[in-house]
Formats: C-alpha cells, structure tokens, sequence
C-alpha cells in the first residue's frame, strides 16, 4: 500500500476535499506520487484539469447504466440548430446533460442555447419528439429513466421520473419499474443468449 503525506508546501488554498479527491485521483491511476505533490503544492484550482467530463455518481454506476446516460446526451443529427432558437428537444438534452456532465465553464450554463441547463423546459408534450428518430426518442426516454431511480438528488429524481412517465405514456408504453430495469441493464447476456436481438 502507498502513503502519501501532503507536502508541507502545500498551497493554502488546498482544502480537505482536495486532499480526497487527490487521493482519489492516485487510487484510480489518474495520478502518481509526484504529479500529486505538484498538485498539492499548486492550490485547490489546479485539480480542475483533472476532473472527468462525467460526474462521479455516474462513475459509480453499472456499466449498462452508463452507457445508457451516454447514449442520450447527444441531441438528434435532424434537430434544427438555430441561434436564438430553444427547442424543447435541444433543452431536454441539455438537462440531461447538466445532470450526468461536469460544465467546462459553470458560468455557461443556462446561457440561451448553451450546451448545459439546469432544469428541464416547461409545458412540453412527446407529440414535438414525433418526427425524430424512434431511436434517438428511445435513448432519451431511457436516460431519463436512469435519472429518476439514480441521480444523487430527490429534485431531479423527480423531474426524471416526470419525463420518463410523459414519454411513455406518449409512446403508449407501460411505465418499467426501477426493478425491471435493474434486471434489464445487469442481466447475464450471454447466459440469456440476447446479446443481439
């Protein structure tokens, strides 16, 4: 096992949750001892170049529940981009990505048409989704699903379970239970012989 000691340069704006997310960052094979004393020694602004583009309790997710967050934060390749204009499609992704992403720049987000925002819009219906891809419709659905059983808090747990819900209910699809999904995204494919349907 390997102590580290925090050097005594250490930098005075190096707080306890620096000291964690240092040992963190070594534990993982981010970092090694000496790239973590040039850390340590450079304050707490300097672990921002060593943060994941993905938040940590997605980190802690089976890898199916991950992969599932990932495939929705892409916007449809048919969804119109126009300055100015905020589609609710374009802001359903862009909540979604605020829930599972870490914001290059926190001052980015909910700039009008910004990659980032951080509440879902307001008075959508599923018929604006009706001329996308099922595809990519599915994915957000199914990410949103994911949300509402696992993001860390209750607030967008909730929204989640909303979008989720209104989905498929849109879709005249009956609602998956945090327990069937569980089985769905951790069975044994290769035992169930549905590794490709």
């Amino acid at each position: 096992m390997t102590v580290f000691a925090i050097p005594q340069v250490a930098h005075e704006s190096l707080v306890m949750n620096d000291v964690r997310e240092i040992l963190t960052l070594i534990a993982a094979g981010n970092l090694d001892l000496e790239q973590a004393r040039e850390l340590a020694s450079k304050g707490s602004k300097s672990l921002k170049s060593y943060h994941p583009v993905i938040q940590d309790w997605v980190c802690c997710l089976p890898l199916r529940y991950q992969g599932t967050l990932l495939t929705g934060i892409r916007s449809c390749d048919t969804a119109p981009k126009i300055p100015g204009l905020e589609t609710n499609d374009r802001q359903l992704v862009a909540y979604l990505r605020y829930l599972v992403l870490n914001a290059a720049d926190g001052r980015e987000v909910d700039v009008p048409g910004a990659f980032m925002r951080s509440a879902p819009p307001e008075n959508w219906k599923p018929s604006e989704f009706g001329h996308y891809p099922q595809h990519f419709v599915a994915h957000l659905m199914h990410a949103f699903e994911v949300i509402s059983v696992k993001h860390p808090k209750p607030f967008h747990q909730r929204n989640g379970r909303a979008i989720y819900l209104k989905f498929a209910d849109g879709l005249h699809l009956a609602a998956e239970s945090p327990g069937c999904m569980y089985a769905r995204l951790t069975e044994d494919r290769i035992a169930s012989g549905k590794v490709v349907l």
